[in-house]
């Protein structure tokens, strides 16, 4: 089988004929325009604001704990300080952006729901992403803005081991701060195209319940269930939710208990696993809840390593987590999502938490345990996106037309 470098090394040089022969990813979530700050920017000590002094307090106490997660701002000042207080560099935000992008820059099909199709949007999207227009996918550089735009969303990023507003991280990761609810995209085009044989969808992803007023939830779980299924009439295979973002656990199982048996596949953080799926032995609690939810595969992904229950090929599923781990590793070392050309400079492998010594595939009785090291950088030049980078390679494997035919 080789070394965990040397599988590695294989995948990369494979990835443009597995991506060639990929088939379409969509991806219905929350898009949004990320506004990133570096919490190294902020201010150490009080502001005289007592509003940004309570705001500093929460994002100092995340970075001190390395914890990064989201979190909603009743501020309607906010936006405004931060715009004011420190350096602001746009991009395009989202978990299905993030994946559309990973998957668009190795050449692999992926379209994007969209509903502000605003000039400030279309302006930090990367001209070759697919989105829905007129009943085709059409790259984003050839599409005509129009309306208005949608408040941001403001990432503050911080550095494992640089000072960052008067404490010292010791991991990097990001917050995700909102000063309201997005909602999950309504595009009546990319609905239409992703299920009546426009386009060849092997997977879906769907994200963003928690950026969902409470109000609406019930409409919208009953609107994207619809669209599961028709995703799975059509022959899409894979129907997964990336939990991405929930701030409390009822938000989330509620979201689950309404998903149940319609998604197959779920994926979440370690953070989020431990967070809403509590103690005990991990592999366990991973296998029954997915059977409660009555899934096909489960997915947790870490800054060390990745794992998965499936009850599906073990071999794809492998190559799946591994192909999720390049493409991360390479965005966080790049800045940006990118083709890799080879590992990352200064990736560190590391034994994984769960599964045989040293990784792989363990038989669990009707279930796979499935897992490998990730390619960890001590100081990425970004965390922004890094979790769904990791989705949209593993959707892509997963979404493949037959089984691989080569082993890494």
């Amino acid at each position: 089988m080789g070394s965990w470098p040397d599988r590695y090394r294989k995948l990369v040089a494979d990835l443009p004929r597995l991506a060639a022969s990929a088939r379409t990813t969509a991806c219905l979530t929350s898009t949004c325009v990320d506004a990133r700050v570096l919490l190294a920017d902020a201010p150490a000590g009080p502001t005289g604001d007592a509003r940004a002094d309570d705001l500093l307090s929460i994002l100092r106490g995340r970075a001190a704990a390395g914890i990064g997660g989201e979190i909603i701002c009743d501020w309607p000042g906010g936006p405004q300080w931060l715009e004011n207080t420190l350096p602001v560099r746009r991009a395009w935000g989202g978990t299905g952006p993030h994946a559309a992008m990973a998957l668009t820059a190795i050449g692999a099909p992926a379209i994007c729901a969209l509903d502000d199709r605003s000039a400030r949007m279309l302006s930090v999207i990367p001209e070759a992403v697919p989105l829905a227009h007129d009943g085709k996918a059409v790259p984003a550089g050839r599409i005509a803005p129009a309306g208005q735009p949608r408040p941001e969303v403001f990432i503050i990023e911080y550095t494992a081991g640089q000072p960052a507003a008067g404490v010292v991280p010791p991991r990097s990761s990001r917050i995700i701060l909102r000063f309201g609810d997005l909602g999950i995209e309504r595009d009546a085009d990319f609905d239409r195209i992703t299920t009546d044989g426009s386009l060849d969808v092997g997977a879906a992803l769907i994200a963003g319940f928690q950026c969902v007023p409470p109000a609406d939830l019930a409409g919208e779980y009953a609107r994207i269930s619809d669209q599961i299924r028709h995703w799975r009439a059509a022959g899409t295979g894979v129907v997964h939710l990336e939990l991405a973002g929930f701030t409390s656990a009822p938000a989330c199982h509620a979201a689950l208990r309404e998903m149940a048996g319609k998604i197959t596949s779920l994926g979440m953080s370690e953070s989020e696993f431990r967070q809403f799926f509590g103690p005990g032995d991990p592999t366990e609690q991973m296998i029954r809840a997915a059977e409660d939810l009555g899934l096909a595969r489960l997915c947790v992904h870490a800054d060390h390593w990745a794992a998965t229950v499936t009850r599906d090929d073990p071999d794809r599923e492998l190559m799946a987590i591994m192909t999720g781990s390049l493409l991360a590793a390479t965005r966080a070392h790049l800045g940006q999502a990118a083709r890799p050309a080879a590992l990352p400079e200064g990736a560190e492998i590391l034994n994984p938490r769960f599964g045989p010594p040293g990784g792989g595939i363990e038989d669990r009785g009707g279930w796979s345990l499935v897992s490998c090291p990730t390619l960890y950088l001590r100081a990425p030049a970004t965390t922004l996106g890094m979790g769904d980078t990791f989705t949209g390679g593993c959707l892509m494997i997963l979404g493949l037309p037959a089984r691989p035919d080569r082993r890494l």
